[in-house]
């Protein structure tokens, strides 16, 4: 085994392992062997003994080898280790370049990138710090609430207003001008309703109200139509009705009665509509 760094080795004993007067009495021993006709015995196992101390200082060499190279790849990786932990380290933040330096633990800005607002402007030819510069910067962040997109709404708004002022007058102007004109309602006025009608001129409801306009129109010697003419001959000569009586009819005699235009009871007397009373 290898020593300790600064230790001398113990010296074997003169009849110890390894020590002089052995290896004497070992080479008289095999000599008196030899002379007795036998083999010797203490040269071979000398021999072998050399051989394996042989064997084991080449394992121990060759361990000791592999060791110092272990040792020296260890140094160089510690070494290459400590090399680039000093080194210095680039990153991106945004768009700028970024240097750091871990032996003086200092960061500092090697590329200062444009930012999106900045080349919005420069693009627009606008110098930075000026009030033109400053209202594009806010264009870009705010997009449609800036103030170059606010200012646009309120023009078109005003626009907008006014076009609908416009319009309105416009609307007022003819709403007067229908006002002064006649309907067709006051040029084409429907016919007096007779007075148990209760429709109010609409479509009538009952056969009443069917003959009575026409024998009101008979009473003031108006022209009847050819349905008007169908419908008095139908109702108001008893032509309809039970007994000769008209279903119109509120009197005896066969003749009806209806009222005239000023609300006034009239009975026809087969010639002529006569007043009733």
């Amino acid at each position: 085994m290898t020593p300790l760094p600064g230790v001398k080795p113990k010296q074997p004993a003169f009849f110890g392992e390894g020590g002089t007067g052995r290896n004497i009495i070992g080479a008289i021993a095999d000599a008196m062997l030899q002379m007795n006709g036998a083999r010797p015995i203490f040269a071979p196992a000398m021999e072998r003994k050399q051989q394996m101390a042989y064997q084991q200082r080449q394992q121990q060499a060759e361990w000791n080898r592999q060791d110092a190279q272990r040792q020296q790849d260890h140094q160089w990786a510690v070494e290459d280790r400590d090399w680039k932990a000093k080194q210095p380290r680039y990153f991106a933040s945004g768009r700028d370049q970024v240097e750091y330096d871990p032996a003086t633990d200092v960061a500092r800005v090697i590329y200062d990138g444009p930012a999106d607002f900045e080349e919005y402007a420069a693009t627009l030819g606008l110098e930075p710090g000026t009030d033109e510069y400053n209202e594009a910067v806010q264009d870009y962040q705010l997009r449609g609430n800036g103030p170059t997109a606010l200012a646009g709404r309120r023009e078109m708004e005003n626009l907008r207003q006014g076009n609908r002022v416009s319009m309105e007058g416009i609307r007022q102007t003819n709403r007067a001008a229908l006002r002064g004109m006649p309907t067709y309602s006051n040029l084409h006025p429907r016919p007096a309703g007779g007075s148990g009608g209760g429709n109010r001129g609409g479509p009538p409801r009952s056969t009443g109200q069917v003959y009575a306009p026409i024998f009101a129109k008979v009473a003031r010697g108006e022209p009847l139509t050819a349905g008007e003419q169908q419908i008095f001959n139908l109702y108001g000569r008893g032509g309809r009705g039970t007994g000769g009586k008209s279903a119109g009819s509120s009197s005896g005699g066969g003749n009806p009665v209806a009222t005239d235009a000023k609300g006034n009871k009239v009975q026809w007397d087969g010639k002529a509509w006569r007043p009733v009373g």
